[in-house]
């Protein structure tokens, strides 16, 4: 049973990457194809940002500019921001389900990474939160990781919340300026500064509070060592 399981799995982790790799070669030009779909194309757009948020193919900001062009920034916040949870949470679900019971027996190995599997679950949305706002990892490849630990998928899921508004703000771009999908606007350049100026202090308030949560796991061990010797 675990044996079909992970064949299962297996297709389909690469199924996502060669659909998400299929659609960055047969469509040049990716974005302004969207626009010229229209509304009534609102649930392969949907499709599409499952496979690029559960896969890490494509930006999934280049599907938010689109998104916002094509159908306004309320359709196409709802609709790129639904989707992304869709396609993270199924990237985590596969990690848990599959890949957490091996990861858990070589975690327990490695005493290192035992302490920050610890960190990460006590420090639960927080942590969370702070990576998602970290521009240091890819969306995906945060989904996947975090379902290797012992993080709950409630936490998992407020931390792709706070993954939202630079989503909307994509989205709004798009949607004012219509043309779009071209560098080098104000528009695209203030978001930009402002995108990485929260991900550079969400980044350095993340290892800070990372150190301290490791910092009080090893207080905790070493106290529960003198308490058993005493």
């Amino acid at each position: 049973m675990r044996l079909s399981l992970g064949r299962a799995t297996g297709t389909l982790v690469l199924a996502l990457l060669a659909t998400g790799a299929a659609s960055a070669r047969l469509f040049p030009g990716f974005g302004g194809r969207l626009i010229e779909w229209g509304p009534a194309n609102m649930m392969t757009l949907a499709a599409i940002q499952i496979v690029i948020a559960a896969s890490g193919i494509l930006p999934a900001s280049l599907i938010a500019v689109a998104a916002g062009a094509a159908f306004g920034i309320v359709q196409g916040f709802v609709l790129c921001a639904g989707s992304t949870m869709v396609g993270g949470f199924l990237a985590f679900l596969l990690a848990r389900s599959v890949l957490r019971p091996w990861s858990a027996r070589w975690i327990e190995r490695q005493p290192a990474f035992a302490r920050l599997d610890r960190a990460i679950a006590s420090g639960d949305w927080k942590i969370a939160c702070l990576i998602r706002l970290s521009p240091v990892m890819p969306f995906a490849a945060t989904s996947y990781g975090l379902g290797l630990t012992r993080m709950t998928p409630g936490s998992f899921m407020l931390g792709m919340v706070a993954s939202l508004p630079a989503l909307l703000g994509y989205v709004s771009l798009g949607a004012l300026s219509k043309a779009g999908l071209t560098g080098g606007t104000g528009a695209q350049t203030w978001l930009s500064a402002l995108t990485l100026a929260v991900g550079v202090a969400a980044s350095v308030i993340l290892v800070a509070y990372l150190r301290r949560l490791l910092r009080r796991d090893a207080d905790a061990g070493v106290a529960a060592r003198v308490t058993g010797h005493a």
